[in-house]
């Protein structure tokens, strides 16, 4: 259900339809629902009444900062640095499969240097670490999608893209950065 307000002549009056209807529909079935909308008047304490009922509560502005809650609020994903292997376990030109957290990510070393990304192909769900690396362009062993190492998007359709992760490479170990 969706929550509609319907502007009138006296103050508010608030009501539900369904949210499958248009915004145009709904409001015009919450009219439709009120018998007479100059009845409509708004109370003190933000409650709008229709005929002296009770119609819903309506809430007070919020200013903008107490819109944006907190991070640890928010439940936003907090970043999972890893340790998936050394440099020298992945040769030039080619992509090793890692579990990072609840990801599967595939990392690749090319000739500009590293790279991660989503390693299940949106196609079909390929191991895109098994999948032929030519420049910066990898290519899913199942059916050939390819995807470009730099952005994540794929070669012919960039409305589709995998996800890319940092890779940072520090003394003998190779980390990679995925949110949770």
């Amino acid at each position: 259900m969706g929550a509609v307000t319907v502007h009138c002549r006296g103050g508010f009056l608030s009501g539900t339809a369904p949210a499958c209807r248009g915004v145009a529909q709904a409001e015009a079935s919450v009219r439709k629902r009120a018998t007479r909308q100059a009845d409509a008047v708004p109370l003190s304490g933000g409650i709008a009444c229709h005929r002296g009922f009770p119609v819903e509560k309506i809430p007070a502005p919020r200013t903008m900062l107490e819109s944006i809650p907190p991070p640890h609020v928010a439940n936003l994903p907090m970043p999972i640095r890893t340790r998936i292997a050394a440099p020298a376990d992945i040769p030039l030109g080619e992509g090793r499969e890692f579990v990072v957290g609840t990801r599967i990510v595939a990392v690749f070393r090319t000739s500009d240097g590293w790279s991660a990304i989503d390693g299940i192909c949106s196609h079909a769900g390929g191991p895109l670490a098994q999948g032929k690396l030519s420049g910066n362009v990898v290519t899913c062993p199942w059916h050939g999608w390819q995807y470009d190492l730099s952005t994540g998007h794929h070669c012919l359709n960039s409305r589709i893209q995998q996800s890319c992760f940092v890779v940072e490479e520090q003394g003998d170990d190779l980390f990679v950065t995925v949110p949770d």
